[in-house]
């Protein structure tokens, strides 16, 4: 009976990641198109990608990911234009994400308790899934980030060159599929430089070796990105972000709270606390054990200490060296902190440390870490179930109803009825999107105007709340869409 119950308990983060990954599927399936997704496929579906590294064309904003836009344009040549096929190659980088998560988790630790709360850290964050959904080239990032990680801890348990090299492939993919993880690349690139130069007792000859590959990898991406990256900072768009850093923080813990009030207006602040202790207990006892350890180590020549203290140590490290950088390029460069959607990033350098601390703790102080463990695991699960939704993303949520309003107009539509459609910028390429997949020829392109038209020009205008006073007196309320837009009408 016992073992029956350990197998059982055992499964339980793989039945989870399944659950997981049905879920980002299920709303990969059916939420409407965001702007940003449909801005990419209007733009940039007919657009060869390798022509992107040395032309301007593709470089209007940041909105070309590459290897997002590749992959998307692949899918749809496979499957078709339904919201489905465009945002599958971000379901299967979920899928890697998770895999890869769960690999690392078992690999350190054999204890299902641990391992289950590991995984809940990991990967059960509202907005982290958000982007697994999207057909957008954070989810593929956050998956070849993990995939690298995967494959760091193994370089550290055996220092083979494969590893290393795909370790190095997995970060320079995500590279490819969203510019800001060059920050990952860069922490990666000092961890591994620690590790050979303090921590290692390979001849030179291995040393250098492993730098060689390393200095080749951050030099082919020097030489692929050189263009896009100087294109993109002439046209201001690394001046997205935030001023702040600590407000950086705030914004990534309000984005994960996912509009839940726990403590009434107070949940914000009490979450900010809470995860700052926690994330700022573990990077400590991180950064300070290991530093113990590479002095002893140093001095008296004693074995290093084990991979996962190592990974306990680095993964700290990487993560105090991502702020310095951030620091010093806001400082030296002008450059904003990373905010929202660009720093999705922090999510596994963050509960990587959180969950190495309860490693590190079961070990001396087993009751106390699975206390902790229980509590950071039930609770991620309890606010799961609180945020779940088919219906919306947090970082788009305006365009959550745009494909209901489009299907509304087509089944309020007479015979043989043309349809002028005015909309605010926000909704235009979406509505687009459904326009052109969908083959709705009655009605006329949607123009996008950053500003409400003042004549009777349409005759629809889907605006968002409150804009309605800035629209022509000819136009009356036709429907409300939840609490993100309404439709006017012309009056005949």
């Amino acid at each position: 009976m016992k073992d029956t119950l350990r197998k059982w308990l055992n499964l339980l983060p793989l039945l989870m990641a399944v659950g997981l990954l049905v879920y980002t599927g299920s709303r990969a399936a059916v939420l409407s198109m965001t702007h940003d997704e449909s801005s990419t496929f209007l733009n940039w579906m007919e657009q060869p990608v390798w022509e992107c590294f040395f032309s301007e064309v593709c470089w209007g904003t940041a909105n070309m990911h590459l290897l997002n836009t590749f992959l998307m344009q692949i899918s749809v040549d496979l499957f078709g234009t339904h919201p489905f096929a465009i945002r599958l190659p971000n379901v299967l980088a979920h899928a890697l994400y998770l895999f890869f998560s769960l690999a690392l988790l078992r690999r350190i630790s054999s204890q299902w308790w641990l391992v289950a709360a590991g995984f809940v850290l990991l990967n059960v964050h509202p907005y982290l899934l958000d982007f697994f959904s999207v057909a957008r080239g954070y989810g593929l990032a956050c998956g070849f980030c993990m995939m690298s990680l995967y494959y760091f801890y193994r370089w550290l348990e055996k220092p083979a060159h494969s590893s290393l090299l795909l370790c190095l492939l997995a970060a320079s993919l995500a590279v490819l599929s969203n510019f800001t993880f060059l920050n990952y690349l860069a922490v990666l690139l000092g961890a591994l430089g620690v590790k050979l130069l303090l921590m290692d007792g390979r001849s030179w000859r291995l040393k250098t070796q492993s730098i060689g590959m390393a200095a080749a990898f951050a030099l082919g991406l020097g030489v692929l990105l050189y263009h896009p990256i100087r294109f993109l900072q002439g046209k201001g768009e690394f001046g997205y972000g935030e001023s702040s850093l600590w407000l950086s923080f705030q914004h990534l813990v309000q984005d994960n709270l996912y509009g839940q009030g726990y403590f009434s207006a107070q949940t914000l602040e009490v979450f900010v606390w809470i995860t700052a202790l926690l994330l700022g207990g573990s990077l400590a006892w991180g950064l300070f054990t290991g530093l113990r350890l590479v002095w002893v180590h140093q001095r008296a020549g004693q074995a290093l200490p084990s991979p996962a203290l190592q990974f306990y140590f680095l993964s700290s490290l990487m993560w105090g060296m991502l702020v310095l950088g951030l620091w010093v390029q806001h400082q030296w460069l002008g450059t904003q902190y990373l905010d929202h959607r660009t720093a999705l990033l922090f999510f596994p350098l963050s509960a990587i440390p959180v969950w190495m601390m309860l490693h590190h703790l079961a070990q001396q102080q087993s009751l106390v870490a699975l206390l902790l463990a229980s509590l950071l695991g039930v609770f991620g699960l309890y606010h799961f179930s609180r945020t779940a939704n088919w219906v919306f993303v947090r970082e788009w949520y305006y365009d959550a109803h745009t494909k209901e309003m489009i299907e509304y107009i087509q089944a309020q539509r007479k015979a043989d009825e043309r349809i002028r459609l005015g909309t605010y910028w926000t909704f235009s390429h979406s509505a687009n999107f459904y326009r052109i997949t969908r083959k709705l020829d009655f009605l006329d392109e949607i123009v996008y105007e950053r500003s409400i038209r003042p004549d009777s020009l349409y005759d629809y205008y889907y605006v968002e709340p409150g804009q309605g006073s800035q629209l022509h007196p000819a136009y009356q309320l036709e429907k409300k869409f939840g609490l993100v837009a309404e439709l006017y009408k012309r009056k005949e």
